[in-house]
């Protein structure tokens, strides 16, 4: 059920995919050994970052990382995102070769530093991972319904 583009899977975000999967029950793809770790940030604690930055005086022409807190393994995600959804899709691994074209190279640990905007405005995410799964399902979820309205009505109008 992976996307391909001559015989390799198109690149997709992790956590965005095997939601998806999950919610549809298929089997969860895992990219490599899923050991590269990664931090996931809920989009309202971005925002609330950049509004309270935007604010800021100190902050005008100054670099800062916004993240979450927590480094997961990619096949640790996968493993919550199967026990928050409830849901009974295998975890499967892709080795990268078979993925990817040949060169590719993934970072093993994305994880900022968010020390500076911590320091500057006291910056402290407040949503989990879990939270991150639960509001991305359930707009999954929402999509998914309202693509089914519009084909309805659009049946109904024809």
């Amino acid at each position: 059920p992976n996307p391909t583009d001559n015989n390799k899977v198109v690149r997709r975000a992790y956590s965005i995919a095997s939601l998806q999967q999950a919610l549809a029950r298929e089997p969860i793809t895992v990219f490599g050994d899923g050991k590269q770790t990664r931090t996931f940030t809920h989009v309202r604690d971005a925002v609330r970052a950049i509004l309270k930055l935007a604010e800021h005086p100190k902050a005008v022409g100054g670099v800062f990382n916004i993240g979450g807190k927590g480094e997961i393994s990619i096949e640790e995600l996968a493993q919550t995102v199967k026990e928050v959804l409830r849901s009974p899709s295998p975890i499967i691994h892709i080795p990268y070769e078979e993925a990817y074209e040949e060169g590719f190279e993934d970072m093993m640990k994305r994880v900022p530093d968010i020390g500076r905007i911590q320091e500057l405005i006291g910056y402290d995410p407040i949503f989990s991972l879990e939270d991150i799964i639960l509001d991305v399902a359930d707009y999954q979820i929402y999509k998914r319904v309202n693509k089914k309205k519009a084909s309805l009505t659009q049946e109904i109008h024809v």
